[in-house]
């Protein structure tokens, strides 16, 4: 019928075609799960770069208000790494690179990148080689460990998406 959904046995694990509500519905989860890891490795990065200044020992905001100095730092991450962590879902989803020390590595790479654009303390772009990884690492347990085990037109939806999210991402942080 029109709304019947055809499941054929994949050769390869993932490569299997499938019908277009079994696509919407893979993709959907996927996009799902991506964004909470996504968001929880935000919080997780946001409260690791909080510890940094309370380590420090200086009397801000930090010290005094922790909770919400950690939910701000939160806020800068999502904002300003959505673009870079986009491109690195993507490229994971497409390569199927399930390790976790691709998202770490990213993570690292994206942590020093930020800390570098927000050079508050001397020390700041080095932390974000601590907050860096434990973002990568949070993604991974949630997200990244399952990099491309849809099937082959699912995996393909999500790629075009979250390179479309890293567009929308450029185009609303770069001025002008």
């Amino acid at each position: 019928g029109l709304w019947a959904i055809e499941v054929r046995e994949p050769e390869d694990p993932g490569q299997g075609q499938i019908g277009p509500r079994s696509i919407c519905m893979t993709v959907f989860k996927r996009l799902t799960l991506i964004f909470i890891g996504y968001v929880l490795a935000a919080l997780a990065s946001g409260y690791a770069v909080t510890a940094g200044y309370l380590l420090e020992g200086n009397e801000s905001d930090a010290t005094t208000r922790p909770l919400g100095f950690g939910l701000m730092v939160t806020m800068f991450i999502i904002m300003f790494a959505a673009a870079p962590a986009a491109l690195v879902v993507a490229l994971g989803e497409y390569r199927r690179i399930r390790h976790w020390g691709y998202d770490v590595a990213a993570g690292c790479v994206i942590g020093v990148a930020l800390g570098s654009i927000f050079a508050i303390r001397d020390w700041f772009p080095w932390m974000g080689l601590g907050f860096g990884p434990v973002a990568g690492f949070v993604f991974w347990a949630i997200a990244g460990r399952n990099a491309g085990s849809e099937a082959q037109q699912a995996r393909r939806a999500v790629l075009i998406i979250m390179v479309i999210i890293a567009a929308v991402a450029l185009a609303v942080l770069l001025p002008g």
